[in-house]
């Protein structure tokens, strides 16, 4: 105590400062939660597909009926057109068949076009809550798996 009889100590903080420090905490983890989920509200991930050169997404192209996409990779099915030999840029021309499956699979089938002019016919067969489906427009990279 101080000669004026003032305790200089702190006192712990009220029943008030403690519900609006709460109130702050709280604040801050929803705030958190929402720019984790923000990516997968709008149709696409955060981890979904590795992105290829220039930050575009990379579409590996398989010959396999059953390859799906996941969160990690994008695979296509060549349904025709030639494979590329190395990595190729493509615009996405269309996103057809998006329905799901039974169970939660959609088999979309997308032509995407090579710089070269040449066209591949893919089926992108993925669930879209993982990985979303090849827009029009969209620039891919895409190369053999």
């Amino acid at each position: 105590m101080t000669a004026g009889g003032n305790d200089e100590r702190r006192r712990p903080p009220g029943p008030r400062r403690l519900a609006l420090i709460l109130a702050m905490f709280v604040a801050g983890v929803v705030v958190g939660l929402v720019l984790v989920a923000w990516p997968h509200a709008r149709g696409g991930s955060a981890t979904s597909s590795t992105a290829g050169p220039a930050g575009l997404r990379l579409v590996r192209l398989t010959t396999t009926p059953g390859a799906v996409s996941d969160g990690k990779q994008t695979l296509a099915v060549l349904q025709d057109g030639r494979m590329p030999h190395g990595a190729a840029r493509a615009t996405v021309m269309t996103d057809e068949n998006c329905a799901p499956d039974a169970q939660g699979y959609s088999h979309c089938l997308n032509d995407v076009r090579l710089a070269d002019g040449s066209v591949l016919h893919l089926r992108h067969n993925h669930r879209m809550s993982m990985v979303p489906c090849l827009s029009p427009g969209e620039e891919v990279i895409v190369e053999e798996a």
